[in-house]
């Protein structure tokens, strides 16, 4: 088990060592670095994708994550901008992904937007394109 960073690190830095840890499946030291209270925002359709909606604790995001991974392949991310304020990471860019279950390929245009207190992750917000989302993995997963 790997240790935990610490905000010691800048916090753009730290909430990617958090995400690293989650996609490499170490969700104990994802979790480690997640508030308590962590909530966890996408726009994408709860109804429709296993990873939609809002989800709250550190176990909660932690499985969240898990089923978005395994979901689709992130094949690459191009950061069209970064802003790192005080205890606020905002992430702006366009990620091209592979669909594990089908192997096509999309490309989601997001914003990600992390807080941080107390020298942990507070929030997380994705919004990314739930349309281009849902048409590449809505097949993958029963409609309601």
């Amino acid at each position: 088990m790997s240790l935990a960073p610490t905000l010691s690190l800048a916090p753009l830095a730290f909430v990617q060592s958090i995400v690293h840890a989650a996609k490499q499946g170490d969700f104990p030291t994802a979790s480690a670095g997640m508030s308590p209270n962590i909530i966890w925002t996408s726009n994408y359709p709860a109804h429709r994708l296993p990873f939609g909606g809002e989800v709250k604790g550190p176990d909660a995001v932690c499985r969240m994550l898990e089923r978005m991974f395994a979901s689709a392949e992130a094949l690459s991310m191009e950061v069209h901008k970064v802003v790192e304020q005080e205890d606020t990471v905002i992430v702006i860019g366009v990620e091209q992904l592979r669909v594990r279950t089908t192997g096509k390929t999309f490309a989601n245009p997001l914003t990600f937007v992390a807080t941080l207190s107390e020298g942990k992750i507070d929030t997380m917000r994705l919004f990314g394109d739930s349309y281009a989302v849902v048409e590449a993995l809505g097949s993958s997963f029963p409609a309601p």
